[in-house]
């Protein structure tokens, strides 16, 4: 639409109203009154003001919708700019701002800055979270009599995660689980042709392996389930103004399986930088300035121990993104301390602060919900089984998700009579209208029988999905020379004198909190003894080591 203030909506999904909450709520400036103002009111009234917090507020209103435009623009959706916009808010204070800013003080001449443009808040954001013990470590069930789902949205607006205990009665998901066992064996097995395509133009597979025995797979229509898709404390939650809205939409629907032998994977974002790769230098906006552009939904098939490398999050770093591509040193802070620990968190390449580190231990029916924006990676998969997740991703209605092509719309349409989404409710059909399902080339029927007895570990039992196409990296190399840089970290082993040894006896020291910058030969064997030289923990190094985690939850001692 292309009437960012009429009464439809704007590019953006969001109405006057909408928007003013989401601005207003999301940033953490002190502006909040004018902001409500400046969208609520008819821009010729607003624009005769000369109030300097309402210009102020709009300027700030440009600066906060610039990364959104931006990213808009990324995404080549049919859609307008926000330019509009943009000179909606400049007349509200008709220019009068930009020469405030720029305003000198007595002694040096020199132009003011306003807050937004020094990273402080960013700083904190993160040590507040690493000190508030629901975001490092707390869960909600759902089952409890006093569990609301304001207490869910409460936690995932401070935490941008949240882990909710029995969201799903286990009666129901075991016996969803056994369709998807049947999907996944029959691909593995040949039932289902492994050529095919998605409801997405262009798209001419519908799983693929990411990396060596790890796989994303798409679900076909028969998986369709309202309860797994839009259940209704699940909308509550996502629906909300700052987790996403009214408006939101499902993209992703499938599942995530590591195979035994999976590697421990690379620290990532599911968004990469889509929005906000310079966002603070650009327009002085990052982190959690705004509110998320979209959530991911995951529930696993098993109770996950550590054995089958459950999902690392490294908390808190999502109020970074924006400047983590900054070198350190180079981003304004006003406080020394803040300053220092920005340099120290900025300093840290393919790797999490011990302090930061989080694994959330998820049973059968339990879910988390996590900001696209959150660094996190799979843990290896050390189990004899086959680990599978369903992985949804529900979005703000004008986001892309740049992992995946674009929407085939007559695939989708709610009006058609043969549309897979036609037997649903109308809140279904509108939250999966642009829902990524797989396009197999063939589904031969399922015998009877075997439906019928399928067991419930039987998804786990099949331990190899599809033979991996990824070679075994350096599998003929004779070199036992190359080096390799990573970190060791010690989340919170608290034992004195706790030492990282090489192979030549080589000891450092490897307090609890600490992380340790290690360089070694692939194919070292490196070994973690206590005081009196017992071994605790040894691994060998690889090529491409990733991060090594040391907590009480993969160690014992």
């Amino acid at each position: 639409d292309d009437t960012p203030f009429g009464t439809k909506r704007n590019m953006l999904g969001f109405t006057k109203q909408s928007l003013s909450i989401l601005l207003v709520a999301a940033a953490s400036f002190a502006f909040i009154a004018p902001i409500s103002v400046v969208i609520a009111q008819d821009c010729t009234d607003v624009g005769a003001s000369s109030d300097g917090k309402l210009a102020d507020a709009a300027k700030r209103l440009i600066e906060t919708l610039r990364p959104l435009a931006e990213g808009a623009e990324a995404s080549n959706a049919e859609t307008p700019s926000l330019e509009d916009l943009f000179e909606v808010a400049k007349n509200i204070f008709n220019e009068k701002q930009d020469e405030a800013n720029t305003s000198t003080t007595k002694d040096n001449k020199k132009p003011k800055r306003d807050d937004r443009w020094y990273a402080d808040r960013y700083v904190q954001g993160v040590l507040d979270i690493l000190e508030d013990e629901e975001c490092m470590s707390g869960t909600l069930d759902v089952s409890s009599p006093d569990f609301t789902a304001d207490e869910a949205i409460r936690v995932f607006q401070k935490c941008r995660l949240v882990h909710l205990r029995n969201f799903f009665p286990t009666d129901f998901l075991k016996d969803y689980k056994r369709g998807i066992t049947s999907y996944v064996t029959g691909v593995a097995n040949g039932r289902i042709s492994e050529q095919g395509q998605t409801s997405y133009a262009g798209e001419t597979y519908y799983f693929g392996e990411n990396a060596k025995h790890r796989f994303d797979l798409c679900f076909t229509e028969d998986l369709l389930n309202e309860e797994i898709m839009a259940s209704k404390l699940l909308l509550e939650v996502l629906e909300d103004e700052m987790v996403l809205d009214h408006t939101a939409l499902m993209l992703d629907f499938g599942a995530i399986l590591a195979e035994p032998g999976a590697p421990l994977q690379d620290w990532h974002r599911d968004g990469g930088d889509y929005l906000f790769a310079r966002s603070f230098r650009t327009s002085g906006v990052a982190g959690h300035d705004l509110p998320p552009f979209a959530v991911a939904v995951i529930t696993p098939l098993l109770n996950v121990t550590m054995e089958h490398g459950p999902t690392e999050f490294c908390m808190g770093f999502s109020n970074l993104v924006g400047l983590e591509k900054e070198r350190p040193g180079r981003v304004p802070v006003k406080d020394p301390e803040l300053r220092k620990k920005l340099d120290e968190f900025l300093g840290y390449f393919n790797a999490c602060p011990a302090e930061a580190w989080r694994t959330p231990i998820l049973n059968f029916g339990d879910v988390l919900l996590f900001d696209y924006n959150m660094l996190h990676r799979g843990g290896p998969n050390n189990s004899p089984d086959l680990r599978a997740l369903i992985y949804n991703t529900y979005v703000r209605n004008w986001y892309k998700d740049p992992n995946w092509s674009q929407p085939n719309k007559a695939k989708h349409a709610k009006t058609s009579a043969d549309s897979p989404l036609a037997k649903f409710s109308e809140s279904m059909q509108r939250i999966s209208r642009n829902v990524r399902l797989a396009i197999p080339d063939e589904i031969k029927p399922e015998d009877p029988d075997v439906l019928a007895n399928t067991k419930f570990d039987d998804l786990e039992k099949l331990k190899q999905f599809r033979p991996s196409h990824f070679a075994e990296i350096f599998e003929n190399d004779d070199d036992d020379d190359d080096e390799e840089d990573f970190y060791v970290t010690n989340v919170d082993i608290d034992i004195k004198g706790l030492k990282l040894c090489f192979d030549n006896d080589r000891c450092f020291a490897l307090p609890k909190g600490e992380d340790l910058f290690v360089t070694a030969d692939s194919g070292e064997i490196l070994r973690i003894v206590d005081p009196s030289g017992k071994k605790i923990k040894e691994f060998t190094v690889t090529p491409y080591q990733k991060q090594v985690i040391l907590s009480s939850l993969n160690t014992e001692f």
